[in-house]
């Protein structure tokens, strides 16, 4: 499902339910944007915007590969 324009994906959109399961028979390959894909599927109130997703998980690691927090400081 790493594209989430597709056919398939929109039509799954019109579904409703109270649980959902992902089955996935590929491993991630390093892609934000798939993952992004595959948990919006799963919970897309909370995932629900592509370019939020990958502001907060690619970001931090950007500067120079590791996360810094404020205890670090």
């Amino acid at each position: 499902m790493e594209n989430r324009e597709s056919v398939l994906a929109c039509n799954l959109d019109r579904y409703r339910s109270q649980r959902r399961l992902l089955l996935s028979g590929t491993p991630l390959q390093n892609d934000l944007k798939e993952l992004w894909s595959l948990l919006n599927i799963l919970v897309p109130e909370i995932f629900d915007d592509c370019n939020v997703f990958g502001d907060w998980f690619s970001k931090p690691l950007q500067n120079d590969g590791t996360s810094h927090t404020a205890e670090d400081e």
